[in-house]
């Protein structure tokens, strides 16, 4: 079964990664393409980029979904007038507190793992305007 046409239109993102058994640095799990064709300027500026996203450890978020889930809980106790006495509101509170706020952790991070694959995506098509027209290695076996 033959592939669209679309398929080939873009080179593979690989051809932005080191190649020759050079080291590939990885990030979170990731490979980073090769920075070395890059001015030094904006190389590190790259680095920072994503020297931001890799010390995320998702508190803003959780600090926010829990403060919010924790005043949709209070507006509803205050609404509803109570859920069998002061120390059953109390732990229910606490309760939706820290299990908004791991949750709120869990969002944080997996945005930021995805603001980071955004990231490195944007790079790597960085990297290969820079070096220019890259041949694919199937054309030059078929040569």
């Amino acid at each position: 079964m033959s592939q669209p046409a679309y398929v080939n239109q873009f080179p593979p993102l690989s051809d932005a990664l080191p190649h020759g058994g050079e080291e590939v640095w990885r990030v979170l799990g990731r490979p980073v393409p090769d920075m070395s064709d890059l001015p030094a300027s904006e190389a590190e500026d790259w680095r920072m980029a994503i020297g931001r996203y890799t010390r995320v450890c998702g508190c803003q978020m959780g600090a926010l979904v829990a403060l919010t889930a924790l005043a949709c809980y209070i507006g509803l106790v205050v609404l509803i007038g109570g859920v069998g006495g002061f120390l059953a509101s109390f732990g229910i509170g606490l309760a939706v507190f820290v299990l908004a706020s791991g949750a709120g952790k869990v969002l944080g991070i997996a945005r930021a793992r995805g603001q980071l694959d955004r990231l490195l995506m944007q790079l790597a098509r960085r990297v290969l305007e820079v070096r220019g027209p890259v041949r694919h290695r199937t054309e030059a076996k078929l040569e």
